[in-house]
Parts: C-alpha cells; structure tokens; sequence
C-alpha cells in the first residue's frame, strides 16, 4: 500500500526476487509524502533532536549515489539529482544560536559545513533577506528530483514483474497464512 518512494522501492526489490507484487495507491505514484519532500536530502538540516533519526538518514544519503547510478544504469531514464548542499538562514541573532550549535557538531562528526556571516552569505547568496545575520552551508546535502526518481523507480520495478494500480484505496487488509489479501 503506497506507491511513494518507500513503497515503490519495496516492490522493486520483492519483484526483482520473483515475488508476485502489486501496489496500491490512493494518487498516483510518488504523489503523496514523496511529492511533499520535495526531494530534499538534508538529514543534519532535518535531525538536531534525534540522534538515532540522524545516523539512520546520514546511512541513507551515504546510498543515494549508488542507488540513483544503479537505477539509472537499469533503465536508461535520467534522474535529476545533485549534492549541491543546502543552506539554513538566521534572520535573527535566537536564530543563529542553533546553527552554530549543528555546526559545532557536524565539526566533531567531521561533516564539512561552513558558518558564513552576513557578509559572506550575501556574497555567497545574493538573494538572500537583508535582514539575515548568517547561515550554515552544509556541503554533503543535495536533492532528488521526486517525479523523475519515481518514473525510473516505477519502470524498474515494473519490468521486473511489479504491478502499479491507481487510484484505489484500500477498504481492508487480512494477513493470511502465505500472503497478505487487501
């Protein structure tokens, strides 16, 4: 249930092993919290609070280069993806506090990030707000364009055997003794 990236992933991965796979979404796939991501792979942006979070999103975005050359190389489709690195903004000196406070950290867990100060982000970043104090450049992060990853994940997983049936939603679900009936 789910044709998202997670969703979408699992099929493949069964389908490739000769499970007999069929999924279900309510959109079309990719449509729901894939969509919403925006393809944003920031896990030191997205994680301050939760350490165990962090080091399975880190685990993660340290695949992302093989997976999306993987599955590119499989299908021939293009996926559009890029570590370009993000940057968080302070508008204010409270806002600031917590960016130098991640910084301290990826410095001990020596991820590469760069605190600028006003006047180096604005070089850095031209557009930014006049108000900003500064910002936190994390290099390593980057993005994954969500329709173009979906199309080639989706296309693998279909030729491999999986089958992709939208819109539906799902009345029910019965685990029975070999399978699950939805």
């Amino acid at each position: 249930l789910g044709a998202g990236i997670i969703g979408a992933s699992v099929a493949d991965a069964l389908a490739v092993r000769g499970a007999d796979v069929t999924v279900f979404d309510m959109r079309s796939p990719g449509r729901g919290a894939s969509q919403a991501s925006a393809g944003m792979l920031a896990p030191y942006a997205e994680t301050h609070s939760d350490p165990r979070l962090l080091e399975l999103c880190t685990r993660s975005l340290d695949l992302y280069d093989n997976v999306i050359a993987r599955l590119t190389d499989d299908t021939g489709r293009p996926v559009e993806y890029a570590r370009t690195g993000t940057l968080e903004v302070a508008l204010e000196a409270a806002e600031a506090e917590p960016l130098l406070a991640a910084k301290r950290r990826l410095d001990a867990a020596g991820v590469a990030a760069e605190w600028m100060d006003a006047s180096t982000l604005r070089a850095f970043e031209p557009a930014v707000a006049a108000a900003a104090v500064g910002g936190l450049f994390t290099r390593s992060h980057g993005y994954v364009a969500v329709d173009t990853f979906m199309r080639a994940l989706v296309h693998r997983a279909m030729f491999a055997g999986a089958t992709f049936q939208s819109p539906v939603e799902a009345a029910s679900v019965e685990q029975r003794s070999d399978f699950v009936e939805v």
